[in-house]
This record gives structure tokens, sequence and C-alpha cells, in this order.
């Protein structure tokens, strides 16, 4: 059974007011929207990173989660598990990279808990941020929306790379190691997304949430989708660069859906805060599914979607 096969079945029937029947990254608790989200060492960071590094990856995953539906952070509470014996240092430092990000996001921390036990460290973080007047579910998109981009993508999954020292690229790793969450960029334009998701899976994975929420489809252009720099030099080295692209996850970058009526004025929002959005394909009339094609037309045939926890 698939992760998300696991949540229909055990949790969706647990889920009670707020809870959009565990569609979404967030839970709507009025005054406040609400998210969770743990890193494992070996499945979310390899584990040779500087404690002031983890620190705010954790917080950056948890924050990109609110600025999908764009609620603006408050606060957070903090579980951590370390392995017995991790020093004061350790900590000490961490609690630097938290620092960071809570002057960035003016958050601060409201509580928690630490343990120490087993071999592997283990972080979670719970996210509150005030809700913000329109509440973009998945299941929201609409037949005709265009479907947009606030960042680009491909540094998680070739920053990847760079922590298994497969290439060597420090600008990469960063993209990897310290995500940067388009907080800013949605509360920006809230109020005329439909639906939104953040890409942590893959786009395709990702995307494929939303056409499944809304029972709609969705086509890209993938000549549109907009690539970090950095990557651009490794296009003719990998075979399978774009479907590395697609099914990559760790971007953190916001996708939304939004009608044609307003698209110019997102536009004008994202360019008053020196920021830019990327187009990169439009809602259809089809059956819970994301279609990829080239510049020519041609769909291109995607085998594995995403990434999904097992």
């Amino acid at each position: 059974m698939s992760e998300f096969d696991r949540i229909d079945k055990f949790f969706k029937p647990l889920s009670g007011v707020g809870a959009n029947n565990l569609q979404d990254d967030v839970a709507h608790i009025p005054p406040y929207v609400i998210s969770t989200d743990t890193i494992v060492q070996g499945t979310h960071f390899i584990g040779n990173e500087k404690p002031i590094t983890l620190a705010q990856k954790l917080l950056a995953v948890n924050l990109s989660d609110v600025a999908s539906c764009g609620g603006k952070p408050y606060g957070y509470t903090l579980n951590i598990c370390v392995p017995k014996g991790t020093t004061d240092k350790w900590f000490a430092e961490f609690a630097e990279g938290l620092k960071i990000v809570n002057d960035k996001y003016n958050l601060q921390l409201l509580g928690g808990d630490t343990v120490s036990g087993g071999e592997n460290i283990v972080l979670s973080a719970t996210i509150f941020a005030n809700e913000p007047k329109n509440n973009p579910h998945r299941g929201n998109a609409k037949i005709g929306d265009v479907v947009c981009l606030l960042g680009k993508i491909g540094g998680g999954v070739f920053g990847l790379k760079s922590a298994r020292g497969e290439i060597n690229n420090k600008k990469l790793l960063k993209y990897y190691q310290i995500p940067e969450p388009n907080v800013i960029e949605a509360i920006s334009i809230n109020s005329y997304i439909n639906a939104s998701i953040d890409i942590s899976d893959g786009l395709i994975a990702d995307l494929n949430h939303i056409c499944k929420a809304s029972n709609v489809g969705i086509n890209l252009n993938i000549n549109d989708i907009p690539l970090v720099d950095e990557i651009k030099k490794y296009v003719n080295e990998y075979d399978d660069f774009y479907e590395m692209i697609l099914q990559g996850g760790d971007d953190y970058v916001v996708a939304i859906t939004v009608s044609q009526d307003f698209i110019k004025q997102v536009q004008q929002e994202m360019d008053n805060i020196g920021k830019k959005l990327y187009i990169i394909g439009e809602v259809i009339n089809d059956t819970n599914n994301v279609r990829v094609f080239d510049k020519s037309g041609i769909e291109k045939r995607i085998l594995k979607k995403g990434y999904e926890h097992k």
C-alpha cells in the first residue's frame, strides 16, 4: 500500500473539522492554518550536514506548506530526537539555525520536546500561520485555469546529487540543504489563487494531487517549466534529465492554478515584489491526470510520477 493509500484508508476516517479530508498539507483552525512535517536522517538529509543547516531545512519545509495556502507564518512547536551523546555544541548550532529563520520570517518557538535514542536524527515541527482571507484548497482547480510556478525547480534533485558526491556544485547543494519557500510570493497573490500545492515530492506527483482532489486534468509544456540556472549545464549529460526534473522532489516551490481572467493581475503583483511568475500549463476537462508535452506538441511518457514514503 502506498503512502497516500494508507492515509486514505486509515487516517482520513479520523479527520475532523478543518482537515478537509486530509487533502491538503494544512488544517484550517481559525484564526490559524496549521501544518506539520518531519525530516529523517537518511531519507530527507544525508546525515553529515551541520546542525545550523538542518534547523533551517526543517523550518523551510514547514514554511513551504503554509506558503501553499498564502498563510502568514506566526510560530512553531519543535520535536527533536537525536542519538544519545549528542553534544551541547550540536544543540547550540541547531538553535542558531532556528534563529536565522525566526529573524527572517518573524517566527517564534512555541514549545516542543527533545528526546535521545536510536541511531538517526529525527526532526519535526508544527507550524502555525495566520489564516488568509482566501483558502486555496487542492480541490479548487477550475477547468480553464492557468497553471503556474512561483519559482524555478530542479535545484532539489541536483542538489541531492551534490550532497551524495555525484556532482560537485556548492550552489546546488544549498538548494537541497536550505530551500527558500515562496512565503512572500504566496501571500502577495493569495486572493487570486484557486488551487495550490508546494512541490516537495516532484512536479508531476504533486500536480496529480490537485488533479485528484479537483477531478480535473493538467496539461504541461515542458519547455515552459523554469529551471534553476545552475542545472542547465547538465541537460546534455543525462539522457533522463527532464524525467529527473519532473519526478524529483525537494524543490519546495509553490504551484498554483489561477483563472485566466486574473493572470495579468497576478503577474503584476509578482512584479511589484520583484519576483517572476512562470506559466507552465492549463487545467483541462480530463480524468485526474497530468500530461506533459514538448514544443512540437508530442506527449512525453512519464513512467514514475514522483517520490512516495514507503
